[in-house]
């Protein structure tokens, strides 16, 4: 029987010690990959929280369906819709996930191309790994670059936080605020309170509280119900009282309005919102936009307002009146 010399159990040994080490690395070098790989992945649910965490809007997420694909390809693993208020009802954006990336470029390209035959269809997309986000063109390119940070970011550990956007009110309203609602956006642009800003009309009384100044912007889907791209307008924000009990009807919506430019205009169809019926002792409100046309607001420095008298029974049963309003 052959003995084995001391040198080479000592080579035998360190071998083998060798190939344990090697080994053993070589797992734990799997494990960390696969705990590098976990804390790193970017689904359609991770990016969702992660906007909602970022204070960016993203709410209501639901799974699309068939119909809210369109005539997009409908290739993807997982898609979500979500909304984003500000942009007026049912607008938003889309988080898709993919199992190749020749589906993801074949989706991204859909939509890109869309925006290049037209304006009308543009939308903003973006895509990291196998994740394609598509928004509503007509959110502003750098809040849209906000959802891009935030989606190279996901799996980062680090979310950035935007300040949340807080909505104004047109009582709230200041220069250079805007205020958005279901049509549009509004760019203030000056604001008065009337010196004399209490009146009445037979039984029923009425306070115009404020008038402002502004450029309103439709959006997406209230585009087709203006003739103009965007709008210069006077609002009027009215508190109403029928101090009577019989029911009159107050109608500020036909009011006319005139300029120190000497311009003449009338209410903004759609966007003017009040009850011009007054049932016995009871209080309305009223948001009107008057049309100024072409009108270059910066050089309004007066307006009056026209109300007709209010009416009981189809006859008039008060006294016109009039508003002067001056902007500094």
């Amino acid at each position: 029987m052959k003995r084995f010399g001391p040198m080479l159990i000592v080579f035998l040994t360190l071998f083998l010690v060798a190939c344990s080490s090697t080994e053993s690395s070589g797992n734990q070098g799997e494990e960390s990959n696969k705990e590098d790989s976990g804390s790193t992945e970017v689904t359609v649910d991770s990016v969702l929280e992660a906007f909602q965490e970022a204070n960016l809007e993203a709410e209501k997420p639901t799974e699309m369906k068939a119909d809210d694909f369109g005539m997009a390809p409908m290739k993807s693993d997982e898609a979500k819709r979500f909304l984003i208020p500000s942009l007026g009802a049912d607008s938003g954006g889309r988080i898709f996930s993919f199992e190749n990336k020749d589906d993801l470029e074949e989706m991204k390209s859909y939509y890109d191309d869309l925006g290049k035959e037209s304006a009308m269809l543009y939308s903003h997309t973006a895509a990291r790994e196998d994740i394609l986000i598509q928004v509503n063109g007509e959110l502003e390119g750098e809040e849209f670059n906000k959802y891009k940070e935030v989606l190279n970011a996901v799996g980062s550990g680090s979310i950035p936080k935007f300040e949340k956007q807080i909505e104004i009110t047109f009582q709230e309203a200041q220069e250079n605020d805007a205020v958005k609602d279901d049509y549009g956006t509004y760019e203030i642009v000056n604001t008065s309170k009337p010196e004399q800003s209490e009146f009445k009309s037979g039984p029923l009384k009425f306070t115009v509280n404020k008038v402002l100044l502004a450029r309103f912007k439709p959006n997406q889907d209230s585009k087709s119900f203006f003739d103009q791209e965007n709008l210069n307008l006077a609002i009027a924000l009215i508190n109403s009282e029928n101090t009577s009990e019989d029911t009159v009807s107050f109608h500020p919506f036909s009011a006319k309005v005139t300029t120190n430019t000497k311009g003449q205009y009338g209410a903004q169809d759609m966007l003017n919102k009040g009850e011009s019926e007054h049932i016995g002792q009871v209080k309305q409100e009223f948001i009107i936009p008057y049309n100024l046309e072409d009108e270059d607001l910066s050089q309004i420095e007066d307006l009056t307002f026209y109300f007709d008298g209010i009416a009981k029974d189809a006859s008039t049963v008060g006294e016109d009146v009039e508003v002067p309003v001056t902007f500094e």
